[in-house]
């Protein structure tokens, strides 16, 4: 600001307050220039005096001395500002409830670090700008909101990008102003009713998940992500990124430095043949799944349509990434992506044998001790659970099946049309052949699983007469 036009501002300052001389001015603006230290100089100090006293201030006076400020600098009713620094953290661009778009970004100079809001066609702006840019923003001004300084871009206020900061000098500058953004090695992905699902490692080469809210736009990137604006969970070992539309999801140009000892996805994901469910009373289930080894690790599956679409793969060996454990069994999330890694394994090689030494693959005579039809639809899709206790003279076993053979055989109803016949008529037929075929004696062939409390999972049968 020239000295004219600080003595112009001078004459408006006392036009406007009558009752205030120039003595008593001069010694206002002093003591603002004691207030911030020294640090600003006369014509910014009289500009701060003048909006504190209520005298409407055009732009031709902002002060030169504001340009290219550092952040430690400001205060509330600077205009006018320049700042050069690194975009650390950005929203997405939302709407006021009076239709107007805003997004709000943390800046950081790299000494200190300040959170802006930019309005209207500004906010469009700093959307298109990546995260760890160096920005030169013109014409900010600084105001104090709930007790803290942010800046504002609005009409008049442009951004400048003049570069990238490393991928390693961003990441140290997130530690030290803990913004919540992370920067994640990007792992697989895949599709979800509650959106699309991201499997990734962070820095500290944990497990994390990503679900992005439904219509989001992804593109994975080999090198990896970064993500701003999250509500985090916590299951287990798995750390879970919950995006709304107001989260920001960028791929990387760098790829993160990151080396794991061990497998990551080790406690948060299994692997195995997948040998039947059984259902919950309300919803869900359980999953049996059998290991290279022979093991049985039991997987919890709390929602009905995460079951369905696990059950469509009785038989195939899967890799089940995005669970965490729940005492001794696993547990789905919404998160869960489940690799198909065979469609479906070859027939079982049945070897004649007895209950009591049965260890895998078997085909035996028994009779039916009971015998139990549970079953529900999903959205036109069924889950149904054939439960029963057989003996075959050398010991009794639960024997469980989700085969659409053992259920026509059974209960004379197709899989197909479990979900298109009254449930009423599905529970008098089961009731009906319940007791029928108490005492029955039937040709079974399925798998013998698990160690100290074993289950015949049946394959198929025929009733013998």
């Amino acid at each position: 600001m020239s000295l004219e036009d600080e003595e112009k501002l001078v004459r408006r300052v006392l036009e406007a307050k009558p009752g205030l001389t120039r003595e008593e001015l001069e010694k206002l603006v002093e003591a603002k220039i004691q207030e911030f230290g020294g640090i600003i100089g006369r014509d910014a100090a009289l500009l701060l005096v003048a909006k504190e006293l209520g005298v409407p201030v055009s732009r031709e006076f902002a002060p030169r001395s504001l340009a290219m400020l550092r952040i430690r600098d400001l205060a509330a009713g600077f205009r006018g500002v320049d700042l050069e620094g690194v975009i650390l953290a950005k929203t997405a661009v939302a709407l006021t409830r009076e239709g107007k778009p805003y997004a709000r970004f943390l800046l950081t100079d790299e000494e200190s670090a300040i959170w802006g809001a930019a309005w209207g066609d500004v906010a469009h702006e700093i959307a298109k700008v990546r995260i760890f840019s160096k920005v030169l923003l013109r014409r900010a001004s600084v105001v104090r909101r709930r007790g803290r300084l942010e800046l504002a871009l609005t009409q008049g206020s442009q951004i400048e990008v003049r570069g990238e900061l490393s991928l390693e000098s961003a990441i140290e500058l997130l530690s030290r102003f803990r913004a919540k953004v992370d920067v994640l090695v990007f792992k697989e992905s895949a599709e979800s009713p509650r959106g699309k699902v991201i499997l990734c490692l962070d820095r500290q080469c944990r497990p994390v998940g990503v679900l992005l809210a439904p219509g989001s736009e992804f593109s994975a990137s080999s090198k990896g992500i970064i993500v701003s604006n999250y509500f985090e969970e916590r299951l287990g070992e798995l750390r879970v990124l919950k995006c709304n539309n107001r989260c920001v999801v960028e791929p990387l140009r760098e790829t993160p430095n990151i080396a794991c000892r061990d497998d990551p996805f080790a406690g948060v994901s299994a692997r195995g043949s997948v040998a039947c469910y059984l259902l919950f009373r309300r919803s869900g289930g359980k999953v049996l799944l059998i290991g290279e080894k022979g093991e049985v690790f039991e997987l919890l599956v709390p929602s009905d349509q995460q079951l369905v679409d696990i059950g469509k793969l009785l038989n195939s060996e899967v890799e089940i990434l995005g669970v965490y454990k729940s005492g001794v069994s696993l547990r789905t999330t919404p998160l869960t992506v489940v690799k198909v890694l065979s469609s479906s394994r070859k027939d079982a090689d049945y070897s004649r044998g007895y209950l009591l030494a049965a260890t895998e693959a078997i085909e035996l005579e028994a009779s039916l001790v009971s015998l139990k039809l549970k079953h529900r639809c999903v959205e036109g899709s069924p889950l149904y659970q054939v439960t029963a206790w057989v003996d075959d003279g050398t010991a009794n076993m639960q024997a469980i099946s989700n085969s659409a053979k053992v259920l026509q055989k059974l209960y004379g109803v197709d899989e197909a049309s479990l979900c298109d016949t009254d449930p009423e008529a599905i529970a008098s037929i089961a009731n009906y052949v319940n007791e029928e075929l108490a005492g029955t004696d039937v040709a079974l062939r399925g798998q013998v699983i698990g160690s100290a409390n074993r289950l015949i999972v049946v394959h198929d049968l025929d009733i013998l007469f």
